[in-house]
């Protein structure tokens, strides 16, 4: 473990946590989590934090191995437990995913998978390696209501699009949220890789034009390990980082992609303007996770001090806070930070203040007709989220008293 993450303020459980969230345990890493131990560890919290950080199937290994008889048998077997729904929850969705895939590409669309089990079996090696609750599939946007009615057809039922494509539309996301009935399957469906105000990942047919192919029982397209990189990043960024199993994902990802294109990386950097994302994504991942950055790595991620400062504040907040989309986290600082002008800045919030989102339809519906009211009720939502936000802090309840 990094020398930073261990000065870092985490009590011991989480600390013991972060220690074994890694594929390869260093001696180093075995030392401190046997010292932890020897201080005594509250279990149930350890398994709480494990499961609510998405890290079990990383830390189960380490600790049925070497430290099984220091934990409660009982907790021990709910970690079992956890694990062995985690692996038959994966399977069944990994063949969900060939299925859907499948029939897609057999109608004409072109689709990439992203994130789920594509990015447990490219970056871990086995789908069952990495904790995900549902699927998500990107697509041209000029596909949507092809891809819409086909889901529809599969007995999944929208979100927003069930207002109708061109309605949808109306509202600013990048995805819609899909489920099935009968088995409770969730889809995320991507029109664009990410929000317009946060545009720090490649267009689909950038994407599509780099993509490859994975085996999983079938074969399912998806982006490579350059882009996958930039994606992981960004999606940490904008919501906050509040996963430890996101940072773990961009370390298992360094540790298994040993000849990425550090030329395409610098000039995607150039390009989308997304140096500050690559590199608070790569500094956690080193500080936190543990993963070893080489040369040309380290060239990306700069040396800069201020990143290491922003993954102090990141580490900071990571088990101590609630974990909110990004929805809930307007005006996350470590979002913000992430956008390198002032302009893009501005652009950011006075976007995610006034242009109304799907989570503004699910927490208030209206008719079609009164769709142009959202952008009154956008801002009221979001400051009642502030003001509860602000009302939670410690020192506001402490002056209060």
């Amino acid at each position: 473990m990094s020398e930073r993450a261990v000065n870092y303020a985490f009590q011991k459980e989480a600390q013991f946590v972060v220690c074994l969230a890694t594929r390869c345990l260093s001696p180093g890493r075995e030392q401190l989590a046997q010292e932890l131990i020897g201080l005594g560890l509250d279990w149930k919290r350890v398994r709480i934090l494990s499961q609510e950080h998405g890290v079990i199937p990383l830390l189960y290994p380490h600790l049925i191995s070497r430290y099984a008889t220091a934990i409660p048998p009982p907790t021990l077997k709910g970690w079992s437990f956890d694990l062995s729904a985690n692996a038959m929850h994966s399977l069944y969705l990994s063949a969900q995913l060939v299925d859907l895939c499948s029939l897609l590409e057999n109608h004409g669309a072109k689709v990439i998978s992203i994130k789920g089990p594509v990015l447990a079996k490219q970056i871990y090696g086995h789908v069952d390696m990495r904790q995900f609750g549902d699927l998500d599939l990107l697509i041209e946007e000029t596909e949507l209501e092809l891809v819409g009615a086909l889901l529809r057809e599969e007995g999944f039922s929208p979100n927003l699009l069930r207002l109708g494509t061109q309605s949808a539309r109306f509202f600013h996301d990048n995805t819609d949220s899909f489920k099935r009935a009968r088995d409770s399957l969730a889809v995320d469906l991507h029109w664009r890789p990410t929000l317009r105000c946060f545009p720090f990942v490649p267009t689909f047919q950038e994407l599509l034009a780099r993509s490859t192919r994975v085996e999983m029982g079938g074969t399912v397209c998806t982006v490579s390990a350059e882009d996958n990189l930039l994606i992981l990043c960004a999606h940490g960024a904008r919501h906050g980082w509040t996963s430890l199993g996101d940072i773990c994902d961009i370390a298992e990802l360094m540790r298994s992609s040993q000849n990425l294109d550090y030329k395409y990386l610098d000039q995607q950097i150039r390009e989308l303007d997304a140096g500050r994302i690559l590199q608070l994504g790569l500094g956690l991942a080193h500080y936190i996770a543990g993963a070893r950055l080489d040369e040309p790595v380290m060239r990306l991620f700069g040396s800069d001090a201020i990143v290491s400062r922003w993954c102090a504040s990141v580490a900071g907040k990571l088990f101590t806070r609630k974990r909110k989309g990004s929805e809930e986290v307007p005006l996350a600082t470590i979002t913000l930070r992430t956008i390198p002008s002032l302009a893009g800045r501005l652009k950011y919030l006075l976007s995610r203040f006034f242009l109304p989102t799907g989570a503004d339809f699910a927490f208030y519906p209206l008719p079609e007709s009164l769709l142009s009211f959202y952008y009154v009720l956008r801002p009221v939502r979001i400051l009642k989220v502030i003001v509860e936000r602000l009302a939670t802090r410690p020192s506001l309840r402490k002056n209060r008293r």
